[in-house]
């Protein structure tokens, strides 16, 4: 079965590139365009955009009643 796999998951990398190169090249750009906001924002978090985080997370908690409750034991 992994045979099958790997070669299933070839025919469909390289079909699409001889197919239409050009919207793949399209969406490749566009993926690698993300990695500078990964670097920037998500992997070193400033502190800033960490209390926007945090301050949206439980706004959002509140809005629709989700937040964990703590347990009585």
């Amino acid at each position: 079965m992994p045979v099958v796999f790997v070669g299933v998951s070839c025919v469909l990398l390289v079909v699409p590139v001889v197919s239409e190169p050009t919207a793949v090249l399209a969406g490749a750009l566009m993926t690698l365009a993300g990695v500078p906001v990964y670097l920037a924002l998500v992997r070193s978090r400033p502190a800033a955009v960490e209390r926007l985080s945090t301050k949206f997370t439980h706004t959002c908690q509140k809005m629709f009643l989700s937040a964990v409750e703590d347990k009585e034991e």
